[in-house]
């Protein structure tokens, strides 16, 4: 993933949530539309998102050092998932709350064209924010595949967020018109579909986000990939013994690949050998740190 195409599409989402974050407050210094306040919150919630995730893709970049030997990678993940745990459900439980209130006590819309007028700015706006982070993830895989195998936490983020922002202004749109044509109380529906909507997604990224921090590996078809790749460029192999690997950063792994050469090779050879996997490893995932071990490490491998 390229890190360009990562912070231009963060930065983008940065800039239209504020503007949108604005204009739905004004919106309800206007009207007084419960549905447009929970939808504010949400706006500048994700605004304050993407600052946590500008900063852990920045951290990220940072080498690794005496402390951290393999680099800030992780801390990505780290401030993702705040995102999805903290200000997600935090804008969830605000605009249930407010559509609750609003449902037991409801109040008539004033000046609603303000309202939809907003909500059609925000809509486009939205819209193109979306479209930029759908670029930015470089993948022609569909979304729910990309999210099961992708390693970019920020753009992931940024595309779950717009996702979750559109359903919830198409919604309000529909609750907050329901509400001035026939009872006020639909805008308070409009706002608890909204913080339920914000609820599943803020799950659904935690669980994604899990993964990663919790050191996922390759998958079975990709270290498949990897064991035909050595095997059929490296014919002095005995034995692959195992592949083991664990995410440490955006496409980043640590690889262990085991190996028993022929007892014929000589020292010179080995080291050949060693030099060959690691590059071969290194153009399928080009920041990933991969050791070769030519003993068959019994204790790890017993717990393959």
């Amino acid at each position: 993933m390229n890190e360009t195409h990562t912070s231009r599409a963060i930065l983008t989402a940065f800039i239209g949530n504020l503007s949108i974050a604005l204009a739905k407050l004004i919106g309800f210094l206007f009207t007084a539309s419960s549905a447009m306040l929970s939808e504010a919150v949400h706006s500048f919630a994700d605004s304050a998102n993407q600052i946590l995730l500008f900063v852990g893709n920045k951290r990220a970049l940072i080498r690794g050092n005496h402390k951290f030997n393999f680099g800030y990678g992780k801390e990505e993940f780290i401030l993702s998932f705040m995102v999805a745990i903290v200000l997600f459900m935090f804008g969830a439980i605000f605009s249930i709350y407010e559509g609750i209130h609003q449902i037991l006590h409801p109040q008539q819309i004033r000046n609603v064209g303000w309202v939809l007028a907003i909500l059609v700015f925000a809509i486009a706006v939205e819209g193109y924010s979306l479209l930029q982070a759908y670029k930015a993830k470089k993948s022609k895989d569909g979304f729910f595949k990309y999210l099961r195998k992708t390693s970019d936490s920020a753009t992931v983020v940024v595309i779950i967020e717009d996702t979750a922002a559109l359903l919830g202004l198409g919604f309000s749109f529909i609750f907050i018109l329901l509400a001035y044509l026939i009872n006020p109380v639909f805008d308070g529906i409009g706002a608890v579909t909204t913080g339920v909507i914000l609820g599943l997604l803020a799950l659904l990224l935690a669980f994604e986000l899990y993964k990663l921090l919790a050191g996922e590996s390759l998958s079975a078809a990709e270290t498949y990939k990897l064991r035909q790749l050595i095997s059929k460029n490296c014919t002095n192999i005995e034995q692959i013994n195992f592949i083991k690997s664990m995410i440490i950063g955006n496409n980043k792994y640590l690889i262990i690949v085991s190996i028993d050469p022929f007892d014929s090779d000589s020292g010179q050879d080995v080291q050949d050998l060693s030099q060959k996997i690691k590059h071969l490893i290194g153009k399928q995932y080009p920041s990933s740190e991969v050791f070769v071990d030519f003993s068959e490490l019994q204790e790890i491998n017993s717990r393959a």
